[in-house]
């Protein structure tokens, strides 16, 4: 989460810095807007060297910036339980602000729990199945059951959502083999989903940042 968040951070910051070199608010909020894309963002705050507020973003019913704080820049849990970070700004060797990004933890903390839940439950259904069939079927059905406990032992350790476990019947235990496999697809699918979304704002970031220093380079030619 950590990572992601900062991430993030270090392409809007690479997006907004023309606009904050030169006080241009329109362009610096049109770039904030990327923010949109990253639906666990709730407040984006871009700030001058001396603290003031440049431009800003909200997830609905947020509202209100922090106090720009350069005492620290590592992603950290804030007052309201959200995953925080305040991002310095360069253009080139000089520093010229600072970028406040505030990161709800709701939807990490779900898939969390969704991973866990999926491993325990199947740990659980293979002692389970273990326990009752192995008086009469040992060797028989123990050893697939082993292997399904092993592999999903494997993927909560790992977090490697791509393993799969063999199917050796088509009874009540190649049943069970293939729901586990269905769910690691979809765990997986997800997965892909995030890669993707962060790839298409990284695209977007950079695209935005072409425009922007174009533009500024027109109106700074216009002025001239």
């Amino acid at each position: 989460a950590a990572s992601e968040l900062r991430l993030v951070a270090h392409l809007v910051g690479e997006s907004t810095a023309v606009a904050l070199a030169f006080g241009d608010a329109r362009s610096a909020t049109e770039a904030m807007g990327a923010l949109r894309t990253e639906p666990r963002i709730l407040t984006g705050c871009l700030y001058k060297k001396n603290g003031e507020v440049l431009a800003e973003y909200w997830a609905p019913s947020r509202r209100g910036c922090p106090k720009m704080n350069q005492a620290s820049t590592d992603p950290e849990l804030n007052a309201n339980g959200n995953l925080a970070i305040f991002q310095p700004i360069h253009l080139g060797e000089e520093d010229i602000g600072m970028l406040y990004l505030e990161s709800a933890l709701s939807g990490i903390v779900s898939r969390i729990r969704q991973y866990s839940a999926i491993g325990l439950g199947l740990l659980s259904a293979a002692f389970l199945v273990v326990y009752f069939v192995s008086a009469r079927l040992e060797q028989l059905v123990s050893d697939p059951i082993l292997h399904l406990a092993g592999t999903a032992s494997q993927v909560m350790a790992e977090q490697n959502y791509t393993l799969r476990a063999n199917k050796e019947s088509e009874d009540e235990i190649g049943i069970l083999v293939d729901r586990f496999n269905a769910m690691m697809e979809t765990i997986e699918a997800g997965n892909h989903a995030l890669v993707k979304a962060h790839n298409s704002l990284d695209r977007r970031v950079r695209e935005r940042t072409v425009d922007l220093e174009n533009e500024i380079a027109e109106r700074r030619r216009a002025e001239k």
